[in-house]
């Protein structure tokens, strides 16, 4: 999951995707969370959302690193 939704992630940030697509994106990576915190239990969706959300953070460092360095 982690992988897949750091790829996304990429595609959609160098695609540089409209507003309607990154809703799409959104959405998508918003129902595989709901799909997860239904199967796992608390303590491991936490972990999973945790991840999850600091593979977001780092990419969006990394972008606004590369457009301040332009």
């Amino acid at each position: 999951m982690e992988s897949e939704v750091a790829k996304l992630i990429n595609n959609a940030l160098e695609a540089e995707l409209s507003a309607g697509q990154m809703g799409r994106l959104s959405g998508y990576i918003y129902d595989q969370l709901d799909t997860l915190n239904g199967h796992l239990d608390v303590e491991i969706f936490e972990r999973v959302l945790h991840i999850v959300h600091q593979r977001i953070l780092q990419r969006f460092h990394d972008v606004v690193l590369v457009d301040v360095d332009k």
